[in-house]
This record gives C-alpha cells, structure tokens and sequence, in this order.
C-alpha cells in the first residue's frame, strides 16, 4: 500500500514556445499601379522616388506558419509618422491614401500565438517627393525672378524720377 501523501506526480513539461514567424510583403500598389514583388514575397522592397501625385500606397503582407492552430496576427507602422507599433491584427493589407512629401519607411512584423514578434520585420522604404513649386532650385529660380523684378522696378522709377527733375530744371533755367 502506497500512500498518496508521499506519491509525487510529474510536472509536464512548460509548453514549447513556437519560433517568432518571418514576415514578407506580398503586394503593392502605388497610386493604383502594382509595383512588382517575387511569387513567394519579398522581406525588403525599395521603391523609386515616388511623384508627388503618386502617393496613395498599398502594402500587403504574409507570413508562413506551418504549425497546427497557431495564429498570426500582425503589427505595422510607417516611420515617418507612426513612433508606435499598430495593434495586433488578422489584417494582411495597409493602404495609406495621400501621403506628404517625405521619406518613410513601412516595417511590418509577425506576431505568433505567444505574442513573440518576428526576427527581422519587413521594410519598404520609400521618398514622396514634394510638387514642384515646393523642390528647392524651384523656389530658390522664384525668388530669384522676384529679386530681378523687383530691381527692375526699381530702376525704371528712379529713371522716371529722374527725367521728371530734368524737366522742372529746364523750366526752372527757362524761367
């Protein structure tokens, strides 16, 4: 006879965490053209400087998760304006719809079922440039053309002026 206050039960094992997942971009669309990405995704896509008309961008992301009921969710931010990383959602898809002129930077990562994220998250780093009265040598030649114009101005008064204090000498030597 065994009694049960001396019998020891084994511990199970602490559950295994699963590997944080590798997250890809699978998609994306600039101002409604789709810009193009490998069949299986890309961890890292740069885009060429966008226009300042091409600024609606479309992101879609996934990851691969072979293990049986794990969930993924995900979490993104855009590093211009987001200093935060977004809730985690089932959502595989971000757009953003009219962004500034600016550099920026999407990072998107996997969350497996124990909320570890990914290793490494996925970048597309990308340039919305300004209008073109808002580039630099533009506002620079601007200011420039105001300054001759303005000079020009200038010039023509003080020649009015000028030949209209000729006049009245030349009355007042007559007289």
């Amino acid at each position: 006879f065994v009694s049960q206050a001396n019998v020891r039960l084994p511990t199970p094992p602490p559950p295994e965490q699963s590997a944080p997942p590798p997250i890809l971009i699978t998609g994306l669309t600039v101002a409604g053209e789709p810009h193009p990405v490998s069949a299986i995704g890309n961890d890292t896509i740069a885009l060429p400087d966008l226009g300042p008309r091409a600024n609606r961008v479309q992101i879609d992301f996934a990851s691969l998760r072979f293990a049986a009921g794990d969930t993924l969710r995900y979490q993104y931010r855009l590093e211009e304006t987001d200093t935060n990383w977004s809730q985690p959602s089932a959502g595989q898809s971000v757009s953003y719809a009219s962004l500034a002129p600016g550099r920026y930077r999407f990072l998107v990562r996997a969350l497996n079922a124990d909320g570890v994220p990914s290793a490494r998250p996925a970048v597309v780093p990308f340039t919305v440039l300004p209008p073109i009265w808002r580039q630099p040598w533009f506002v620079a030649l601007a200011l420039a053309a105001l300054a001759t114009l303005g000079s020009l101005l200038h010039r023509h008064r003080v020649r009015q002026l000028l030949a209209v204090a000729n006049v009245r000498t030349r009355i007042a030597t007559d007289l």
